[in-house]
């Protein structure tokens, strides 16, 4: 006998938008840290020092980063502190400083996760970002666990979220996000749904981002086949695309593509029909238009 899956219940709460940043919006090899930064709790200027910062636990780690949750003593506050260390490789150290020059530039829009600040403590670099409860990929795995589905409406909040970072990204900073999947989508408890994670964001130029970096799986043809692509680069609808796939993975349960074992046998099966899901028509008009 199936099981028969309950859609998820979830109040989503007002869009908000959390303490400002004193900082400088880009840093780069050159630039001095120290081991306290400036930032704006409620109204009021806060100094975070190290020595002030708690460890609770770690939320996650990646091939460079570490992520803890870290409580400040002075401020009664909350963060999720991103730990690098100084000594990696050139190719990590500039995604490093690719992610923070980019989060610290989108502090004006209300889905994509804030970063306050970067402390230099001992032979770590330190970010100082927006706690938030949960990854998507996270979620995602709780809520099937339980028997649950993410309703379409959740889904449809979760799209609205992420394409809006995606606009913000491309008509104020002239950059496409190049590795969108549900590890990068933040959500907390209030129902804020945040992008996060610029580590492989590229510039656009004529509205094309001309190097390929990212998540095999979530790419769009073009990006895994560049003889696809017109004028040697690729577009924004490439995010779009990623986006597509993350949807259906949150919608399904799984990846769409999960059972190929390599990008080339991915490339044969990109015309998957939408219609044999158990969506209303608009969803799957909405999950091909992302193709």
């Amino acid at each position: 006998m199936s099981t028969v899956r309950r859609p998820l219940p979830l109040n989503l709460g007002e869009t908000r938008r959390v303490p400002g940043i004193i900082l400088p919006v880009e840093i780069g090899p050159s630039t001095q840290l120290s081991n306290q930064t400036d930032v704006i709790i409620n109204g009021h200027k806060v100094t975070i020092e190290a020595r002030d910062m708690e460890v609770k636990e770690e939320l996650g780690r990646g091939e460079y980063a570490r992520v803890h949750r870290m409580y400040h003593a002075p401020s009664k506050s909350q963060f999720a502190v991103k730990r690098l260390p100084f000594e990696v490789e050139t190719s990590d150290r500039s995604r490093i400083l690719n992610d923070w020059n980019v989060s610290m530039r989108t502090s004006t829009c209300p889905y994509a996760v804030l970063s306050y600040g970067a402390l230099s403590v001992g032979c770590e670099f330190w970010v100082v970002m927006e706690l938030m409860d949960d990854s998507l990929d996270k979620f995602l795995q709780k809520v099937y666990e339980q028997g649950k589905t993410i309703p379409e409406n959740l889904l449809a909040y979760i799209a609205f979220c992420v394409v809006t970072a995606l606009e913000y990204l491309r008509k104020d900073l002239v950059t496409m996000h190049r590795d969108v999947k549900p590890s990068n989508i933040l959500i907390d408890r209030a129902g804020h749904v945040k992008v996060c994670d610029y580590g492989v964001s590229g510039e656009l130029k004529n509205s094309m981002a001309q190097s390929n970096t990212g998540t095999c799986r979530y790419m769009a043809p073009e990006r895994i086949d560049p003889s696809r692509s017109a004028g040697g680069g690729f577009r924004i609808q490439a995010d779009v695309w990623s986006l597509g796939l993350t949807l259906l993975e949150l919608a399904t349960g799984k990846h769409p593509y999960e059972s190929f074992v390599n990008q080339f046998e991915l490339l044969k099966h990109v015309s998957v029909s939408f219609g044999i899901l158990m969506f209303r028509m608009t969803e799957c008009e909405f999950l091909s238009d992302c193709r």
